[in-house]
């Protein structure tokens, strides 16, 4: 067999196999990259849409210049067991009126007030699960007085950074 038929031979054997490798190749690599990989969500990401939450709900209820002057919350729904994380409320100190745990309000005959002080608050209730970094669903809203309240459904989706909050109301009193 002379070099030239040798040469002939094995790029045969080549063509044959890349011909029978390459589109399985490709075939692989195109279902390991037809979706995005996702960070599962941890408990900084949660803590974070939390704060991102109440931002957005208490610049809508209470804003600076409003009759309320606390606003007490809560990460467990309008019936919590206990006060949001410490962190939480520390996150949210730059706010007007003052931000306080859930436990710092009680009611009277007509209206939610600050427990220390006796004058008009609000609650603000949510309560969030995050499918993973970047996304998490929820519900919750504000409770003013007895004849006044708001309950929404949440969407947050983290961009370029910030958690964008998306809100359908679900049901006013």
């Amino acid at each position: 067999m002379s070099a030239i038929e040798l040469a002939v031979e094995v790029l045969g054997w080549a063509g044959t196999l890349l011909h029978r490798i390459v589109p399985a190749l490709l075939v692989t690599l195109a279902g390991c990259t037809t979706a995005p990989a996702t960070r599962p969500a941890t408990s900084v990401d949660l803590l974070s849409a939390q704060e991102a939450l109440f931002r957005h709900q208490i610049v809508r209820v209470a804003p600076p210049g409003s009759e309320y002057t606390t606003v007490c919350i809560s990460t467990q729904g309008f019936r919590p067991q206990s006060d949001p994380a410490p962190d939480l409320v520390a996150r949210l100190r730059d706010i007007t009126p003052p931000v306080k745990p859930w436990s710092a309000c009680r009611w009277n005959d007509a209206r939610p007030l600050d427990a220390a002080t006796g004058r008009p608050a609000v609650q603000v209730a949510q309560f969030l699960q995050c499918v993973d970094a970047d996304h998490c669903k929820g519900s919750g809203g504000y409770a003013y007085g007895n004849l006044g309240a708001n309950f929404f459904d949440y969407t947050l989706t983290r961009q370029s950074g910030r958690w964008a909050v998306r809100e359908l109301m679900t049901g006013i009193s």
